[in-house]
């Protein structure tokens, strides 16, 4: 295959497929796909435009099916281990998701940096709430 960001969507499909058969993991399977530096959908897709593109493709409905079948093979919790480096992957219903995307881009950031925010205000206040 090209370079990842060079690749076909097709290619894309094909790549997701090999590694959808070897993951022992649906978290393992879903980094490889979305991971933000190295992903196989974040590297060709980097910015909101492109993503929105791809994610109408047929491609990406069947890596979507792959991640699917990854999950009812391996189940949520086969094979996972803490990880302690600041990440973690929250299934939404798409209606939240998008509201999500939506607002990060009604207010300039990162869907990241929005969801960090509204955890962390939360936590704060309670911290203080109870610091007091």
């Amino acid at each position: 295959m090209k370079t990842l960001s060079k690749a076909t969507p097709a290619e894309l499909l094909e790549t997701a497929r090999q590694q959808a058969e070897k993951s022992t993991s649906w978290m393992d399977f879903a980094n490889f796909l979305f991971n933000q530096e190295t992903g196989l959908i974040s590297v060709p897709f980097s910015s909101a435009a492109e993503r929105k593109r791809f994610m109408k493709t047929k491609e990406y409905k069947a890596i979507y099916d792959l991640l699917e079948e990854v999950q009812n093979r391996t189940g949520f919790d086969t094979n996972l281990k803490p990880w302690n480096n600041g990440r973690f992957i929250v299934r939404l219903p798409s209606s939240l998701h998008h509201a999500l995307i939506m607002e990060a881009v009604r207010e300039g950031v990162s869907l990241d940096q929005l969801v960090v925010a509204k955890l962390a205000v939360p936590l704060v206040e309670s911290v203080t709430k109870n610091a007091g």
